[in-house]
């Protein structure tokens, strides 16, 4: 698993990494460049690539890429290395690092104003890729000025080389994956220590391109003790498929209840039967479609008597997957609210039955794990809010209806 950062959590692990471990900011400035400029030489050959720089950080990554590439490309293609802004106004390791830039041959072209960026824009649409280290983690609120004006534009421009963004896509929050104004589209994203929340959740993520996370000298268990949510990999997720052995048959490997399907909706129970090879549903239509699926027809549907050969049903199973095509009539949801109540095996729960619970309220307490396996429209009637809300605040709210109905909750 990665451990996945706000800009708070990623300045705190650099604060610890510089003043405990000794690890100089400047020093892991160089780290992050040289990532940077890796990147581009590997990927991008002897393209001349526009280095685009801010003021703060993030600009000093980029001054390091560009030192790093002078040697690496003839004179007609060394970087374009353009300061948006006065080089007064760089401080700290940034500033260190732009006159090692210039000391070592280098060339920092101020763009202090809108004419300026017009003068010079046809020479950055005309490099052969652009490296955005514009704007960091620290984005607050929309990008304005000079600097949001050069991202509206780039973002605008059909004739724009790729982008290699730095961190993250400037315009882009590392707090969340909102797109609330303009932001570049990068093809590739080079990010140092650990992802950041942008780079991960939908729809900012899409502008992120293939990311890449660099080692630049921050211990992974920095990161990791400063983080409260994980991305999960492949190699996390193959660890809940053991390997099978050459004697394994059918009855090994545990057994599935999926409760699924009705008139008009048998699609649903045949996706779920696929994805489980088990499955409870209308029975003809979904054996056509995966012909090794045991299936049963409730009694008289969703009603008392289908409840009470459900719940035998759920016995022998080692979990139960509820939801998909039930329909939305008042029956179905006193089923479900009927079922979770009395079924003592872990359920997930999904699609229809999510309607039900919304219908009902929380889940009622169960003993066995319950899963919710909400779509942000179905995330939205299970809190009471409404879609934008939760497209917003997706990690808060998934982590408020844990918390407060005792279940888990996968938000899609």
């Amino acid at each position: 698993m990665l451990p996945v950062l706000t800009a708070a959590q990623m300045r705190a692990a650099d604060r610890h990494t510089i003043e405990v471990l000794g690890i100089k900011g400047e020093r892991l400035m160089e780290a992050a460049g040289s990532a940077v400029a890796r990147l581009l030489a590997d990927e991008f050959g002897d393209a001349r690539p526009a280095v685009l720089c801010g003021k703060g950080n993030n600009g000093g990554d980029g001054f390091v890429a560009a030192r790093r590439l002078l040697g690496r490309r003839p004179l007609s293609r060394r970087p374009l290395v353009l300061l948006f802004g006065r080089e007064s106004e760089v401080q700290g390791d940034a500033r260190t690092h732009m006159f090692k830039l210039k000391t070592s041959g280098g060339e920092v072209r101020e763009v202090a104003d809108l004419p300026a960026w017009e003068a010079v824009k046809a020479d950055v649409l005309g490099c052969g890729v652009l490296v955005d280290a514009l704007l960091g983690t620290g984005l607050r609120s929309a990008p304005s000025g000079l600097v949001g004006r050069v991202i509206s534009d780039l973002e605008q421009s059909a004739s724009r080389p790729p982008i290699v963004a730095v961190d993250l896509p400037s315009g882009l929050s590392s707090d969340d994956g909102a797109l609330e104004w303009p932001a570049l589209s990068a093809v590739v994203s080079v990010t140092f220590a650990a992802p950041k929340r942008g780079h991960v959740l939908p729809p900012a993520c899409d502008r992120v391109g293939r990311l890449v996370v660099a080692d630049i000298g921050i211990p992974p268990e920095v990161c990791a003790s400063a983080a409260h949510v994980w991305l999960l990999e492949r190699s996390d997720a193959a660890l809940a498929y053991p390997e099978r052995s050459p004697g394994g048959h059918k009855g090994s490997y545990g057994h599935l209840l999926v409760l699924a399907g009705s008139v008009g909706k048998t699609g649903a129970a045949a996706l779920a039967a696929h994805a489980a090879l088990r499955a409870e549903a209308l029975p003809l239509l979904v054996s056509q479609a995966r012909p090794e699926v045991m299936t049963e027809p409730l009694p008289d549907g969703w009603t008392k008597a289908g409840l009470d050969r459900a719940l035998a049903l759920a016995e022998g199973r080692d979990a139960v997957v509820l939801g998909p095509g039930l329909g939305r009539p008042e029956a179905a949801s006193a089923f479900v609210h009927a079922f979770l109540e009395r079924c003592t095996r872990p359920v997930l729960v999904d699609a229809d039955a999510l309607n039900a619970l919304a219908h009902h309220g929380t889940p009622p307490a169960r003993a066995a794990a319950t899963i919710l396996t909400p779509h942000p429209g179905e995330m939205a009637r299970l809190v009471g809010g409404d879609t934008r809300e939760v497209l917003g605040r997706r990690l808060e709210l998934a982590a408020e209806l844990a918390s407060r109905a005792a279940v888990h909750v996968v938000l899609k």
